[in-house]
């Protein structure tokens, strides 16, 4: 792909004075050629890159090219400030100042097995569309643990007790509730998460995962985890 982009810069002839790049955590060295090519002038053309180290999820870290100083950005404006602290625990670098908006506690459940798990993901989920009113476009399982394929199984078991339809990986459903990664996720927000974790997640301490997943979240937040992951994740947030 990296290839691809500089072989297609080098071909068409659109240029542009400047070129913004989101997730630049996730791009590797090679990709920066093609890149760079797609200013009008390399010299004075403007490009700008934004970076959060805490979510590369992906080994495909890379160097920035770039020499100039970074410009922080410290306001955290899509949270509310419950799933700021829930989120930002797990968070490495300059201080993020929490958001004003008070909002909703963090929903924690705690479950030993997968099927109790399930149970409580398709519950909370249940409570915020058919109790509390909220769309099913607004709403979004998370997942951080593996295998994914057994566990979005548990979910589809559970879909029509529950009168709810699930999008497995697919965000082109209006009226049903998306089931994704966390990974596949990234870069991505919705109103309302369940974010389910996984003990690999605390044993390989994988806590991007956890921050990211997290801060998906723009106003209401549930976790659900063994009692372990739970456990742990609390005494790290202290």
């Amino acid at each position: 792909m990296p290839y691809a982009l500089a072989l297609s810069a080098d071909v068409l002839d659109e240029r542009f004075d400047a070129v913004v790049v989101d997730e630049a955590q996730d791009f590797s060295d090679e990709y920066w050629l093609g890149v760079e090519m797609l200013l009008r002038d390399q010299e004075n053309g403007h490009l700008y890159i934004f970076i959060d180290e805490n979510q590369a999820l992906y080994p495909t870290q890379g160097n920035l090219p770039l020499e100039d100083e970074p410009f922080y950005l410290t306001n955290n404006c899509r949270n509310t400030a419950p799933i700021h602290l829930a989120g930002y625990g797990f968070y490495e670098g300059s201080p993020i100042d929490p958001p004003d908006l008070v909002g909703m506690d963090v929903v924690w459940t705690a479950a030993d097995k997968p099927d109790t798990q399930a149970d409580a993901v398709t519950r909370r989920v249940s409570q915020w569309v058919q109790v509390e009113g909220l769309m099913p476009g607004d709403v979004v399982v998370l997942v951080a643990k593996r295998p994914k394929a057994s566990l979005y199984e548990l979910l589809k078991q559970r879909a029509d007790a529950a009168r709810l339809e699930w999008a497995i990986e697919a965000h082109d459903r209006e009226r049903s509730v998306v089931v994704d990664t966390v990974a596949r996720f990234k870069g991505l927000e919705a109103q309302a998460v369940v974010l389910w974790i996984g003990d690999e997640v605390i044993d390989e301490e994988q806590w991007e995962m956890v921050y990211v997943g997290a801060t998906r979240a723009k106003f209401l937040l549930a976790i659900v985890g063994s009692y372990k992951a739970l456990k742990n994740l609390h005494e790290r947030q202290r």
